[in-house]
């Protein structure tokens, strides 16, 4: 039973460095992986989400988060801009070639 979990666990986790290289996502570090990866749940099928709503989810703390949150800005992984309606709010977007 344990070298069927240690097999079934070692293939997950190629399956996922796979598909992080085919994404072009495997040069990020395991916290920038874990920031994008929460930003791409909470934005769901949605253009946009708020900044405010990721940060309130993070389990970084808050110099942290916005370190790896310019991370992800400067390798254009994510998009951000200010809100046209309410300039007071944040909005951010994953790359559309993540979307897939």
């Amino acid at each position: 039973m344990i070298e069927n979990t240690k097999n079934s666990l070692s293939e997950l986790w190629r399956l996922l460095k796979n598909k992080q290289e085919e994404l072009g996502i495997d040069d990020l570090d395991f916290k920038e992986q874990e920031t994008l990866q929460q930003i791409i749940y909470l934005q769901g099928e949605k253009e946009e989400v708020e900044l405010e709503k990721i940060y309130e989810e993070s389990v970084f703390p808050r110099a942290s988060f916005f370190r790896y949150l310019k991370a992800l800005k400067e390798k254009k992984y994510v998009s951000i801009r200010t809100c046209d309606k309410d300039a007071r709010k944040t909005l951010l977007s994953v790359s559309s070639i993540l979307k897939q």
